[in-house]
């Protein structure tokens, strides 16, 4: 597959470690990082639009919640999915992310085969 046909994914996380782990598990994949939520508002103001967004809850400057909401008022974004990718195993986080339209709700770090077939699947 060449590289223009290769899906895109965001990642949307404060730590650079995730991004990277990430980035390996979903080599298939053209990856973008943004270490918070205004880096990623900035790339999509650029134009950039994903296919797919994986997005962290617990980011300094703005959190994953408000993100999500600001990513939703872009018109060329509002069907792009987006899962929460996070730490909480909070069942009120799980349930508020169902409630605000969230692809999926996944606890990292994710193993390998299951972030792969997650995005694989949501990306269709």
């Amino acid at each position: 597959m060449a590289d223009s046909e290769k899906k895109k994914v965001m990642i949307i996380d404060d730590e650079e470690s995730i991004h990277t782990l990430t980035k390996v598990i979903l080599k298939d994949y053209e990856v973008t990082s943004a270490l918070s939520g205004p880096a990623a508002l900035d790339l999509f103001a650029q134009g950039y639009i994903p296919n797919f967004v994986l997005l962290d809850l617990f980011m300094p400057e703005m959190t994953g919640w408000e993100t999500f909401a600001k990513i939703r008022e872009i018109p060329q974004l509002k069907t792009v999915p987006i899962a929460i990718y996070t730490t909480s195993e909070d069942p009120k986080d799980r349930e508020h992310a169902q409630e605000i339209g969230a692809a999926d709700y996944m606890v990292k770090p994710a193993k390998r085969a299951a972030l792969q077939a997650k995005v694989a699947e949501l990306i269709q």
